[in-house]
């Protein structure tokens, strides 16, 4: 059996997603994100925050980046553990906002590969 990382969805919801994500590296371990805000248009407002989830499944490894950057700040610099190997590592992020009763909706979560 095989599974395609790249096509699974870890958050689904109304919030508008991700959109032209790249990813630039500073260093070895501290990639860039980059993306694009369309303000607060649509399902899009630039107090959505971030959530990412960098995983490789074949050392069952996950770390986890909630609320780091707004939308509107259209990047965010991760520093990754030295115990994460590279190779095969997916990170996964999304925009949630948080509602009364600490309620939250979130977006369709977007998927890279970071390592070969």
């Amino acid at each position: 059996m095989s599974v395609n990382y790249e096509s699974i969805l870890i958050s689904s919801g109304v919030v508008s997603p991700v959109e032209q994500l790249q990813i630039k590296w500073l260093g070895a371990r501290q990639p860039s994100l980059h993306w694009e805000s369309h303000g607060n248009q649509g399902n899009s407002r630039e107090s959505d925050l971030s959530w990412i989830v960098v995983y490789n499944p074949d050392q069952g490894i996950a770390e986890e980046f909630i609320g780091e950057a707004f939308r509107r700040s259209q990047y965010q610099t991760l520093t990754l553990s030295p115990r994460l190997n590279l190779e095969g590592t997916y990170l996964y992020i999304s925009f949630y906002r948080v509602l009364p009763r600490n309620k939250r909706r979130f977006s369709d979560s977007v998927c890279i590969r970071l390592g070969t």
